[in-house]
Parts: structure tokens; sequence; C-alpha cells
């Protein structure tokens, strides 16, 4: 699983979006956390698990919800998926070291 910053950090900001490079067969374990969650499918396929309940999303679905809800999900195919998640927890651990604005392209580097 690979993933590229789309988004930047700076003082205050909430939200943080990637694109996630799937392999088929990746099952992420049941987590949850404080925040909320958004996936939206651009190549492939993705199951996703929100307390006990699946669904399936192809191109051009998404599904948004809160993240202390235990969820997880599996790119059930034999092909990659891309997925766009954004999504509010610290995925990179870089909130709270950011004291200006950065660019895509510096956040790529760092």
């Amino acid at each position: 699983m690979t993933y590229e910053r789309i988004s930047s950090s700076f003082p205050g900001n909430v939200l943080r979006a990637v694109l996630i490079h799937e392999a088929p067969g990746h099952r992420s374990e049941p987590i949850r956390h404080e925040g909320e969650e958004l996936f939206y499918i651009l190549h492939g396929a993705l199951t996703v698990e929100i307390e006990g309940q699946r669904q399936v999303l192809k191109p051009g679905d998404s599904i948004h919800f809160a993240s202390n809800r235990v969820h997880s999900s599996w790119n059930h195919t034999d092909q990659p998926t891309t997925i766009l998640h954004v999504c509010t927890m610290d995925v990179f651990g870089d909130g709270a070291r950011s004291e200006h604005l950065t660019t895509t392209k510096d956040n790529q580097r760092g």
C-alpha cells in the first residue's frame, strides 16, 4: 500500500487528503478513532466494513462516516485499487510541526 499526499499542512488545518494505492488482497485491521473519513474510489474496487455492515465501492462511489465507529477495508479484487481518502486524522503525524503554509510539492518530499 502506498500513499500520495495531496493536501497541505498549515496551522489549524483539519482535513488531510491522500491517494491510496492498495494492492490486490490488502486488508486493513479494524480501527476506531476520533474524527471522520471519506473514501472515493478512483480505480478498482474496495469493500468497506463499518460496525459489521459491508459495502462494496466501485469507481465513482464514495462513503463518508464518523471514524469513532469500528471500520476496516480491503481490496477484495485481483487488481490494484486507487482511493481518494480524506480524513481528519493526522495521517503523516506532522500537524503539530507545521508553522507555515506549505505546497503540495513540498509535502511530497517531506
